[in-house]
């Protein structure tokens, strides 16, 4: 039962993880042009 439990957390852990590195790679995208026509 608590083994479910940590693999659940984990699971939302990732999940956490995966959303945060999604959203900071669409910040890059959006940026990189920018700085590059900016050069």
């Amino acid at each position: 039962m608590v083994e479910k439990q940590r693999i659940n957390l984990i699971k939302s852990l990732e999940r956490e993880k995966n959303k945060s590195t999604d959203f900071l790679k669409s910040l890059v995208i959006y940026r990189l042009p920018k700085i590059r026509s900016s050069d």
